[in-house]
């Protein structure tokens, strides 16, 4: 026996992680394992597998694959479209709500609001806020105050009632729209 393999043979056998054993000589050579090609006759229906379903293996004579080719052959055609489906989306009753930032994008005309005399000698200035309804066409049509100071309301709603926007279109549709509305009033404009 060469030196190197009684060296190994007397050396203790040492637990790496548990469940494995550090070999006491490794071979030369290692074995070669071929296994040969199995060929599956016809009507054969494969090796078992388990958790499949049976005869639906590879073989040409599996009923289960037959079954499946005959049964997508004998399906019916889907049903034709009517001319009811190519029609365009009906639009909502309900106007669709649409964040101020998103609407303010949308703004082509701007009418900027006359500040009150009363309310410059008064120096009173804010913000005033107001809920917009807008039509499909893209015109205020509605307005409803939220806040703001009693001096500022008026001009604001007469400055926004002449607004024009892009109309909001929802799958091409122009959509009626609500959204919030705020006019700043700031002395020294």
């Amino acid at each position: 026996m060469p030196r190197a393999l009684a060296d190994a043979s007397r050396a203790p056998v040492r637990e790496i992680p548990p469940g494995f054993y550090e070999p006491a000589a490794i071979p030369r050579m290692p074995a070669i394992l071929v296994d040969e090609p199995v060929e599956a006759g016809v009507g054969d229906p494969g090796p078992y597998v388990p958790g499949s379903v049976p005869g639906a293996g590879p073989g040409h004579g599996s009923e289960f694959v037959r079954s499946l080719l005959n049964a997508e052959r004998s399906a019916a055609p889907p049903p034709a479209q009517t001319a009811k489906s190519a029609e365009l989306p009906r639009t909502p009753a309900a106007p669709i709500h649409v964040s101020k930032g998103v609407q303010e994008a949308m703004l082509i005309d701007k009418v900027i609001p006359l500040y009150p005399p009363l309310a410059v000698r008064a120096r009173v200035q804010g913000v005033v806020h107001l809920t917009a309804l807008i039509s499909r066409d893209g015109r205020v049509t509605q307005l409803k105050v939220i806040s703001g100071h009693p001096m500022l309301i008026p001009p604001a709603i007469e400055a926004v009632k002449q607004w024009r926007y892009r109309p909001t279109l929802l799958s091409g549709v122009p959509m009626e729209v609500v959204t919030q509305v705020d006019v700043k009033f700031t002395l020294g404009q």
